[in-house]
């Protein structure tokens, strides 16, 4: 497609606007007020063309001619001493239509339908089909393009339902019992009563006869006086109040003997590096029953 595509929007008329004519009520052309005018800007070579007379360093110097050559003289309106009244001017030039090697196509072909009879009378084509208009509303006849839908409620517990069909889902998948990497413990491969020997039948012991009293009593037995509790619970009374004698620091006497001996530095102590077999986790893959959990 090689025109300007027309415009499908309904009302468009941005294409082919009318060009209003510029004439006035009484049908005359309407001008403008003539605009400023200036003269044409010299064209050509020479010095008449330029804002000022150069300067040439061969000024002073005669020319001279190398050979005379059939060549256009400078006279002022030589022409007409050749017979022309007008200087020469090229004929006018007309545009030669160029035809297109391929015919132009249009993507919609304009008929124009003539609507008046012979009488000139406007024809009236049948009636075209009708149709109600859209009813508006949301419920209500004719408004729906189907049937009522039936009502359906609200699930306001869908989240829940959902948590407690994936829990189902995945109680079904678990084990009977939970993964446990832990080992129960034993003290050794067989139990205690076979490194005993006691695993094999033996006859039931008999249970010990219960000891006789030395003595019945009708009522048990109460103390006649029990211990006292509380204030005078003590057999003596009080002891008297004693007050802490006080501590006097005394200086000690230097000894005699010990005088002028080198006694070493307490003051700063140092811990040797304890063995890296000590460290906890060497211990325990060392000796492995002693951290066992019983």
């Amino acid at each position: 497609m090689f025109s300007v595509p027309i415009s499908t929007a309904i009302g468009d008329d941005t294409y082919f606007k009318p060009k209003p004519p510029r004439r006035d009520a009484e049908g005359a052309v309407i001008t403008a007020p003539r605009n400023f005018t200036t003269k044409n800007v010299k064209k050509g070579s020479i010095d008449s063309v330029l804002f000022s007379a150069p300067s040439y360093v061969s000024t002073g110097d005669p020319f001279k001619e190398p050979a005379k050559v059939p060549m256009r003289t400078a006279v002022k309106e030589g022409f007409k001493l050749g017979g022309h009244d007008r200087n020469f001017k090229p004929a006018k030039t007309i545009p030669r239509p160029v035809k297109a090697d391929f015919d132009h196509l249009t993507d919609h072909k304009e008929v124009s339908k003539n609507r008046k009879g012979p009488d000139g009378a406007v024809m009236l084509e049948p009636r075209n089909f009708l149709t109600n208009p859209p009813k508006k509303g949301l419920i209500g006849k004719g408004t729906l393009m189907g049937p009522r839908p039936e009502h359906l409620p609200d699930p306001y517990s869908r989240k829940r339902d959902l948590e407690i069909k994936e829990h189902e889902e995945h109680l079904k998948k678990m084990q009977d019992k939970a993964f446990s990497q832990k080992v129960k413990g034993r003290e050794t491969f067989s139990t205690i009563k076979e490194a005993y020997g006691e695993d094999k039948e033996y006859p039931a012991r008999k249970a010990p006869e219960p000891r006789k009293p030395l003595m019945t009593h009708d009522v048990p037995f109460k103390p006649s006086n029990p211990p006292k509790r509380g204030y005078n619970k003590t057999l003596d009374k009080f002891p008297p109040y004693v007050e802490d004698p006080l501590k006097f620091a005394a200086r000690k006497k230097e000894e005699d003997e010990g005088k002028g001996k080198w006694k070493p530095s307490h003051a700063g102590k140092t811990i040797p590096t304890p063995s890296v077999t000590t460290n906890f986790k060497n211990l325990k893959s060392e000796f492995p029953s002693v951290f066992r959990k019983l």
